[in-house]
């Protein structure tokens, strides 16, 4: 499973930067 890590914004950093390199390939 997938773990929670203590701080909620770290992991919504992690998924804005994921979709954000998706995006930034997408638009190369």
């Amino acid at each position: 499973g997938f773990r929670k890590p203590r701080n909620g914004f770290y992991g919504v950093f992690r998924v804005f930067e994921a979709f954000f390199c998706f995006f930034r390939d997408q638009n190369l």
